[in-house]
C-alpha cells in the first residue's frame, strides 16, 4: 500500500470530518479514545495558528493516519497524538508520520 504525508496549517471542513472519522474507527476497536479531549475541541473548533496537522492520504485520497502537533503550551511543552486508520496500521503509516514530524 502506498500513501503520502503532507503537512498542513489548518485542515479543511472535509479533512477535518475525515479525521473524526479516522478518530471513531480506532476507538471502535482500540475500546478507548485515540486523541485526547483537547484535540477534539481543537478540530471542532479550527485549531490555533501554532497547531501542525500531517495527515497521510491512501492513493484513493482518504485519510488514513493523523499527527496533531500541538505547540501551544510553553510550560508543559509540545504535545504529539497520533492515530491511524485500523485497517492500515502495521504498514509504516504511524511511524512515516512520526518521521514526518
Amino acid at each position: 500500500m502506498s500513501f503520502e504525508v503532507s503537512v498542513l496549517t489548518r485542515l479543511s471542513e472535509i479533512q477535518t470530518e475525515e479525521v473524526m472519522q479516522l478518530a471513531f474507527a480506532a476507538a471502535a476497536i482500540d475500546e478507548m479514545a485515540p486523541l485526547s479531549e483537547h484535540v477534539l475541541i481543537h478540530l471542532h473548533h479550527g485549531g490555533d495558528d501554532a497547531d501542525e496537522h500531517l495527515v497521510a492520504t491512501s492513493d484513493s485520497g482518504k485519510i488514513i493516519g493523523y499527527l496533531h502537533l500541538d505547540q501551544t503550551d510553553a510550560v508543559a511543552g509540545s504535545v504529539v497524538e497520533v492515530v491511524v486508520h485500523p485497517e492500515n496500521r502495521r504498514q509504516g503509516v504511524g511511524r512515516a508520520l512520526v518521521e514526518a514530524n
